[in-house]
């Protein structure tokens, strides 16, 4: 199911499974702003992302390990009521994974190659639990080959502020770097380039 997600002026469109919730509380006494505010508390606890916050209404969103993304949208209504929209887009399929050999053949065919399952949280530049397993599979490819020099590109999302993602683009990368220098892969047979999505 496609559905608009409305965070403020601009709109967003994702596609996923979709729920709708309402939600009435016990106490009936409680506020919209305080409906709101534990959402938003919770999120921020959580190291993600919120879009859009108005009177009555809170956009965010949750990344999953995977890669998917849930998107959210509250209502808050009067006496304790209130609206939850969820759509829950797919994860990223990392089912199909190359070793270092079909890395590797791959590189060397094409030039490059795109990799998938290097996770970072929503506008962080750390890497995540489940990203280790790529990042070896990278320094076995380095270390078997001497001669190989890489260009490291780190990507974001089209969400954010252009100068936002040119610039966590490029800590992505650094990171990717920095945690093959661990793995004690020269400095210089490496480069991070950040590139945003315009």
């Amino acid at each position: 199911m496609n559905c608009r997600v409305a965070s403020g002026p601009a709109q967003d469109v994702a596609e996923g499974r979709y729920w709708y919730l309402f939600y009435q509380l016990d106490n009936r006494d409680t506020g919209r702003d305080e409906i709101l505010s534990n959402y938003e508390g919770d999120e921020e606890r959580l190291g993600e992302e919120i879009l859009y916050r108005r009177a009555t209404r809170l956009v965010f969103r949750l990344t999953q390990p995977g890669g998917g993304i849930i998107w959210c949208r509250l209502d808050a209504r009067s006496a304790g009521a209130y609206e939850l929209e969820i759509i829950d887009e797919a994860r990223l399929d990392l089912s199909v994974e190359f070793d270092a050999d079909s890395l590797l053949e791959a590189l060397n065919r094409d030039g490059r190659i795109a990799i998938h399952g290097v996770l970072f949280g929503v506008d962080r530049a750390t890497l995540r639990p489940g990203s280790g397993a790529v990042i070896d599979t990278i320094a076995s490819i380095i270390d078997a080959e001497t001669g190989l020099c890489l260009e490291v590109q780190g990507h974001t999302d089209s969400t954010g502020a252009t100068e936002r993602s040119r610039v966590l683009s490029r800590e992505r990368a650094n990171a990717v770097v920095s945690a093959l220098h661990l793995y004690g892969v020269d400095a210089g047979r490496l480069e991070g380039r950040g590139l945003s999505p315009d």
